[in-house]
């Protein structure tokens, strides 16, 4: 029972802080359910493994520069350019890792199918109301994702949604797996976005580079993919790609383009390598030290540096290294093959990241943070399989199997029991026919020795 309800509180906070249930569904805004998960799920951990929460947090292969990278926020507010927006942007940071860390605690130990099952069922809920959706322009279906951040959020988990389209062995989770699979293909297309494409391309190359023995069957997937998108896409979105091409766009010259806001970044970085100009506080920083123009930094990297300088961008580059160390060790080929699959789909997950979030601000969203909490799953239940010493007597039992019988003994060893007995009782009718102390000793003495 208390597995089920964890189960049900972790997929309850993945689709709200995920697929923004409640921005979908209007009338579940005024309920505050993001909060009420949030708590319950915290006292459910507290109540059934308080004395996890260190060590789990130690068992995190990038736990520690989680918390570095929260101590550099706290440390650059005092130094920030506008110290109330880095305090408010501290509080939304400290919200999501403790969403992340409670994720975590509420789906280790066997509940990572749980974990991935919420996390496709977001990315299809999404999808699917964009790709039925019949509006025109560059589409998006939540308040909290503009088009290019929800292009950015099919392309990260596409390929985690895939291997389970791969490897599900349920027949209706897989039509379920490839029907997301193709709705997130259109939900890019409709979105416009260019990063998004840009990011996609990336992973499929990266896909094709990795991929040996199972080649014959993702060339055809990468064709049927981009024919998708060929027939969802429409004019606006090459017409967009054609302006990058001869330069036309806004992002070559513009005093809010890209390259612009990357060169000031680089220039905030420059003046405060130390602290950062304070976490969430580029666009105050370019507009009081740099340009004016207050605006985002449209890539993450360059976000990190501004805002927490040096050591918090090392931190953050740390923590993607060690989500690819994950990845590569449960790509070893020692390992099953479903494991193998899921492993190489978080390495490519990871590329989508990086590539697409190099046009975006999402150093601290609830996309990378949720793919975070899944390559935390995935390295402490591979280790748990791979480790069982390790696991409580219980568990230890399931993965070893049934125990053997007990062994019986020896022959050598049964007739010296055998005459240990006869001589005892030899020394009972001694001890009855004389009645001497010197006897009882001597039968105790025995007695002891069996």
């Amino acid at each position: 029972g208390m597995n089920v309800v964890m189960i049900l509180l972790s997929g309850a906070y993945v689709l709200i802080v995920l697929a923004r249930v409640p921005e979908l569904i209007p009338f579940l805004a005024p309920l505050q359910l993001g909060k009420i998960t949030f708590a319950l799920g915290a006292l459910m951990v507290l109540a059934t493994r308080t004395e996890r929460l260190l060590g789990l947090w130690k068992d995190i292969p990038f736990g520690r520069m989680l918390l570095l990278l929260a101590c550099i926020a706290v440390c650059g507010i005092p130094f920030s350019v506008w110290r109330g927006g880095a305090f408010n942007s501290l509080l939304g940071f400290a919200k999501t890792l403790a969403g992340f860390f409670l994720v975590v605690a509420l789906t280790e130990h066997g509940r990572e199918k749980a974990l991935r099952f919420f996390i496709m069922a977001s990315v299809a809920a999404l999808a699917a109301l964009l790709a039925f959706d019949t509006g025109t322009g560059r589409l998006h279906v939540s308040d909290t994702y503009d088009p290019n951040d929800m292009a950015l959020l099919f392309v990260v988990f596409l390929p985690i949604v895939t291997a389970e389209a791969l490897c599900a062995r349920n027949f209706l989770l897989r039509i379920a797996a490839w029907g997301t699979v193709a709705c997130s293909l259109i939900g890019i297309a409709l979105t416009q976005s260019r990063g998004g494409l840009l990011a996609l391309a990336a992973v499929a190359a990266h896909a094709l580079i990795i991929s040996k023995k199972r080649r014959w069957l993702l060339v055809p997937l990468l064709a049927l993919g981009a024919v998708i998108i060929l027939q969802a896409a429409d004019d606006a979105l090459w017409s967009r790609f054609g302006e990058l091409r001869d330069q036309s766009d806004y992002n070559y010259s513009g005093r809010t383009g890209r390259l612009t806001m990357w060169e000031e970044g680089l220039k905030l970085f420059a003046q405060r390598p130390l602290l950062g100009v304070g976490i969430g506080q580029f666009s105050a920083g370019v507009g009081m030290l740099g340009n004016g123009t207050y605006k985002t930094a449209h890539n993450s990297f360059v976000q990190l540096g501004a805002e927490l300088g040096l050591v918090g961008l090392l931190a953050f580059l740390a923590i993607l290294r060690d989500v690819y160390r994950i990845a590569r060790a449960g790509a070893s080929p020692a390992l099953p093959s479903a494991c193998r699959i899921r492993h190489s789909a978080l390495m490519l997950a990871l590329t989508g990241y990086c590539v697409g979030g190099f046009f975006l601000s999402q150093a601290y969203g609830n996309i990378l943070y949720m793919l975070l909490a899944l390559a935390a799953i995935m390295h402490l239940e591979r280790n748990r399989l791979e480790h069982p010493a390790s696991l409580p007597a219980r568990q230890k039992a399931l993965v070893a199997g049934p125990s053997a019988p007990a062994s019986e003994p020896a022959p050598a060893e049964a007739n010296s029991l055998m005459r240990r007995a006869d001589a005892v009782r030899k020394a009972r009718q001694e001890l009855l026919r004389r009645g001497k102390a010197d006897a009882r000793l001597n039968i105790h003495s025995r007695e002891e020795s069996l």
